[in-house]
Order: C-alpha cells, then sequence, then structure tokens
C-alpha cells in the first residue's frame, strides 16, 4: 500500500468538509486507513486497503461492463471514430497530467 497525502493534488486549496467527511466514510467502511505521518505529525497519510482495492476492482469491472453495453449500441463506423478519439483524448490527458505535476513540483526539492 502506498500512502496517499490527502490535499496533494489541491495544495492550492484546503481539504473541504464534504472531502473531509468522505475519508472517515472511506475509513468507516474499511478502505482506507488514515494515521499520523510519523516523519510530520501534522501530516496525515492515507492508504487504501486490501478492502479497498477490491472495491476499486469491482467499480471498474461494472464502469467496463457499462460501457461494453454502451459502445455495442453503436455503428461499426462510430466505433472506429471512437477508438480513434480514444487515443488522443488520451494523449491530451496525460500531458495535461503531466504539466499539472510538473506545476505542482515547481520550487519543491527532495530530501
Amino acid at each position: 500500500m502506498f500512502p496517499i497525502l490527502p490535499g496533494r493534488h489541491t495544495s492550492r486549496c484546503r481539504p473541504s468538509a464534504a472531502g473531509r467527511a468522505r475519508h472517515g466514510q472511506l475509513e468507516q467502511d474499511g478502505l482506507v486507513l488514515r494515521e499520523a505521518d510519523p516523519a510530520d505529525r501534522r501530516k496525515t497519510l492515507v492508504r487504501i486497503t486490501p478492502e479497498g482495492y477490491a472495491a476499486c476492482a469491482r467499480c471498474e469491472d461494472a464502469l467496463s461492463d457499462y460501457f461494453a453495453c454502451v459502445m455495442a449500441r453503436l455503428t461499426p463506423e462510430q466505433v472506429q471514430q471512437m477508438n480513434v478519439l480514444r487515443g488522443a483524448l488520451m494523449d491530451a490527458i496525460l500531458a495535461e497530467n503531466a504539466s499539472r505535476e510538473a506545476k505542482n513540483n515547481e520550487g519543491r526539492t527532495e530530501l
């Protein structure tokens, strides 16, 4: 399990009450564990539990089944167009994510 620092992806924003409540519900459901960061007790680490990973896998399966049904409603030509656009969309998503990650890491130094 890899620790996730809540709010790291939104370092310029404070976690909302709704976000903290969601973390609490996930913890209550046994999907994540929250613990103090031993290196900095002001921080909280969130770890996905094996049950959390299993829940993610079930969600992925359900989404895959749903989109397979959606795609089955398209013509072969539309499916071909979707496949071409999917590659372009993934390239754009990866580029945007890399750009945001670089922006978030500006000025940070690794210890």
